[in-house]
This record gives structure tokens, C-alpha cells and sequence, in this order.
């Protein structure tokens, strides 16, 4: 595996927690897309461009205290790069815990991430990146 490709991924949590918006910015191509699976209520399930990546980013900041994103697997397949994602932390103002586990297809261009497609199951998300690679 590329450690760069890895790298980018991490890099991009990492940039997040941070609250870094121009080393995300860096690892983002200028029209990204990313999917997600929806676990905040009331919010997009889509975003397009840094800006929107950025704020959701700082929205789940604040719905999520103490947010803490774990990459505990990272595969990469051609220019995609599939990712098991921890996520734990505490909801804000009920203080329940959050752990959630979902999985990332994250598609590279020119090293930053052009698309991200969340999962709730690994297997179809590592299955969806065997396929584009054949496509």
C-alpha cells in the first residue's frame, strides 16, 4: 500500500480535529463529494466542495463532544482507499456516548480526495472499490 494514500485519509481526520481548515483544504480536491450515511438527524447526507465538507466537519464538532475518529483499517485498492472508521465521543447536552463504526471508499485524484462514500457495512464498501477498479 501507498503509505501517501493512507496518509491523505488520516490527514484529513486529523485536520478536523484540529479544526486545521487549510491542511483539510490541502488534502481536498476543490469539488470533493461525500456521502454520507446520515448520523446526525437533520442534516445533509451529501456535501459538495470544501466549504460544505469543512462545515460539516465543525457541525459534527459540536454535536459530538470530545470527538474522537480512529482509521483501524485502511486498504487501498487502485486509487481508492477503503478505511474502518471508529468514531466515539459524547452527545452534546445528553452527554450519552457515541460509538459508531462505519467504513470509507474514498476515491484519490493528484493525492487529495476527490469522493468519499460512506458504509455501514466494510465488506460492501472493500466489494464497491474491487468493482470500480474493474469498471
Amino acid at each position: 500500500m501507498s503509505p501517501a494514500s493512507a496518509d491523505v485519509v488520516r490527514g484529513v481526520f486529523d485536520a478536523a480535529a484540529r479544526g486545521d481548515k487549510e491542511a483539510m483544504f490541502g488534502l481536498l480536491r476543490p469539488g470533493v463529494e461525500w456521502q454520507l450515511i446520515g448520523l446526525i438527524p437533520d442534516q445533509a447526507s451529501f456535501y459538495r466542495g470544501r466549504e460544505e465538507v469543512w462545515a460539516y466537519a465543525l457541525s459534527m464538532a459540536v454535536q459530538i463532544e470530545d470527538m474522537a475518529a480512529e482509521l483501524t483499517e485502511v486498504t487501498e485498492i487502485d486509487e481508492h482507499v477503503v478505511a474502518r472508521v471508529h468514531l466515539s465521543g459524547r452527545g452534546h447536552g445528553s452527554g450519552e456516548p457515541v460509538n459508531v463504526e462505519f467504513s470509507m471508499l474514498v476515491k484519490l485524484e493528484q493525492g487529495r480526495i476527490a469522493r468519499a462514500d460512506d458504509y455501514e457495512d466494510h465488506e460492501e464498501a472493500l466489494t464497491d472499490a474491487e468493482l470500480r477498479r474493474k469498471s
